[in-house]
């Protein structure tokens, strides 16, 4: 869960392992710190604040780009998130894609919160 609110000295653990710290705009992951693009940090702050909720692919472009047309550049992003916090969706991933008729989206699983 965020510690200290969603403020830059926010750090979140996720029940898998990784921790996003907001502050160094980075996460770590199996003891290595790996720094986020710009893109990327905004893309995981969004899906931490929106964390066991599905966030559609138009509102998160939305959210970073100022439009809701750039959907494939959302998914080329999740693919490098998915990447870098080791998402393995055969293994019972962490990230989730949700492919329905009227909605796509994303949703990031933490079965347990800290504090």
């Amino acid at each position: 869960s965020l510690i200290q609110g969603a403020d830059k000295g926010s750090v979140y653990r996720h029940s898998s392992g990784f921790i996003y710290r907001k502050e160094r705009n980075s996460v770590v992951v199996d003891g290595v710190e790996i720094f986020l693009s710009a893109i990327q940090d905004l893309l995981l702050e969004l899906l931490v604040q929106n964390q066991n909720k599905v966030i559609s692919r138009k509102e998160l472009s939305q959210r970073i780009w100022g439009n809701n047309e750039d959907t494939l550049l959302v998914n080329k992003h999740i693919q490098h998130l998915r990447r870098i916090i080791k998402d393995r969706q055969i293994e019972g991933g962490k990230l989730f894609t949700i492919i329905r008729s009227d909605y796509n989206g994303y949703m990031l699983i933490n079965s347990r919160f800290d504090s």
